[in-house]
């Protein structure tokens, strides 16, 4: 094992890793029904770092960005909004206005990727959980929660979005 590892000096949260197993083990038939294909995207603080901006400022950073034909996900970890430096997002899509989200310690934000039909707008984000295979819908999150909307421990998200001209 190379102790010099810098991902070794990080302390892991145990609830949190548990948490995310727990998410992904509910998922996995979805997930590995995707696996290989461009539906299913993942990015990382540790692995894609936003590009940053003139003279360092934060707010003008371009942030990593996952493309699923007619929408993209743009996904803000570390920030003045958002501290921690370890988060993390996975998108499934499911159709061309639907997705699911998992993630961590990040901010979300969806754009259309449609030349024809450059506006997005969500219709309704579930936040909730799997059992035994079932999706159980929890909070509906709308207004201020959608609109700069984010993770802050692990979550699951439920999306549906529509776009227009």
């Amino acid at each position: 094992m190379d102790v010099s590892d810098p991902a070794l000096k990080t302390p892991q949260s145990f609830a949190e890793y548990a948490a995310f197993g727990q998410i992904l083990r509910e998922m996995m038939p979805m997930l590995a029904e995707a696996y290989g294909t461009d539906r299913l995207q993942a990015v990382s603080a540790e692995t894609d770092p936003a590009i940053p901006g003139p003279g360092g400022n934060p707010f003008a950073a371009i942030p990593p960005t996952m493309s699923f034909g007619g929408f993209r996900l743009s996904v803000r970890f570390q920030s003045p909004m958002n501290p921690r430096n370890d988060g993390a997002c996975l998108c499934l899509k499911i159709s061309d206005s639907e997705c699911w989200v998992v993630g961590s310690a990040c901010g979300l934000t969806f754009t259309s990727a449609d030349p024809a039909k450059p506006n997005l707008d969500l219709l309704r984000v579930e936040e909730g959980r799997f059992e035994a295979g079932a999706w159980i819908p929890g909070r509906r999150l709308n207004g201020d929660e959608t609109a700069s909307l984010s993770l802050e421990g692990p979550a699951v998200l439920h999306i549906k979005f529509f776009t227009y001209d």
